[in-house]
């Protein structure tokens, strides 16, 4: 007989993190120079099982200014396959909007309104009923309710947030919200409806400022839901090399960099990373579990695009 129950609203935690993410937060949409970006993410976990768990998203950002007011809007899709017949899809629009202090200093603040869904379809899955004097037969009624075995849970969705950057200092908060009240996953009285995302970012120069060799970025992320909770720290060494044209607004630099992320469930990622011509960026590393159960394992991959033509209001990197 299936049985699910007490089933919280977290959300699918990706494990590539690149300062803010819109993915985490809908302020992090500000204090990005470029006009427009978008970034596709894919991390897979559980490689060694037959299935495995893989998550997916989407996220794009558009810089707007209505009647004078500095603000982004946004989309995020994130799709999280949880190995055979599951899956938690949910969807986005984000707004947000910014103020600069001063030349360094920028405050934001955002919204995020969707809708998440669960998924399922158990029908291929073996059941006890199933097997008998001849074995397992396939064709063999399950015992369990058609209804149960395939159909979806549909809630609503939502976030804020705020962010501060502060010249080489960046911090984000956001609260999120989600509650599954329909079909196989029935949401308990006491279950928690809230989760918390926080992170800090900081970014040293390596060398003199006058001629820095390239720069040391340092970041701490926690999700917090309840009792459960997901940390990270890492550090990633990044170095520039080429030319940004200050006066064209069109970088021709490339930027390389190498790192260490360390998870609280016991994972250790390395990260490779690359930023080049006109506003390319790619990230990847694999991971590598502590303990036994090698609950990460498994290659993550993003990329993204962010046209430096044109940047806005800030100084070309």
């Amino acid at each position: 007989m299936a049985l699910v129950s007490n089933i919280t609203a977290q959300d699918a935690l990706l494990p590539l993190y690149n300062a803010s993410s819109g993915i985490d937060n809908p302020a992090a949409l500000t204090g990005q120079p470029e006009a427009w970006s978008v970034e596709i993410q894919n991390a897979a976990r559980w490689s060694g099982v037959n299935t495995g768990f893989s998550t997916q998203a989407f996220t794009a950002r558009l810089r707007v200014r209505p009647a004078g007011v500095e603000a982004h809007i946004g989309l995020r899709l994130v799709e999280d396959r949880l190995g055979p017949g599951l899956s938690h899809r949910s969807y986005g629009v984000q707004a947000a909007v910014e103020q600069r202090i001063n030349h360094e200093t920028v405050v934001g603040a955002g919204v995020q309104l969707g809708a998440a869904r669960w998924a399922w379809d158990f029908a291929n899955l073996s059941w006890g009923s199933q097997y008998g004097a001849t074995g397992y037969d396939p064709a063999a009624a399950t015992g369990e309710d058609e209804t149960l075995l395939k159909g979806s849970s549909l809630y609503p969705d939502w976030a804020l947030g705020i962010a501060l950057v502060h010249g080489i200092f960046s911090t984000e908060a956001a609260l999120h919200h989600g509650l599954q009240s329909a079909g196989l996953f029935e949401a308990r009285a006491d279950s928690i409806r809230f989760r918390l995302h926080q992170g800090v970012e900081i970014e040293l120069p390596i060398g003199p400022p006058h001629a820095a060799f390239g720069t040391l970025a340092l970041w701490q992320r926690g999700d917090f839901q309840g009792g459960w909770r997901h940390i990270e720290v890492g550090a990633e060494m990044r170095h520039t090399f080429g030319h940004n044209s200050q006066y064209t607004s069109n970088s021709r630099s490339n930027e390389l960099g190498i790192g260490l992320a360390y998870q609280s469930v016991g994972v250790l990622r390395p990260i490779l990373s690359w930023r080049g011509y006109g506003g390319w960026s790619v990230r990847l590393g694999p991971a590598i579990s502590a303990g036994a159960s090698g609950a990460s394992q498994g290659w993550a991959l993003a990329i993204g695009y962010a046209p430096t033509a044109g940047l806005v209001n800030y100084p070309t990197r």
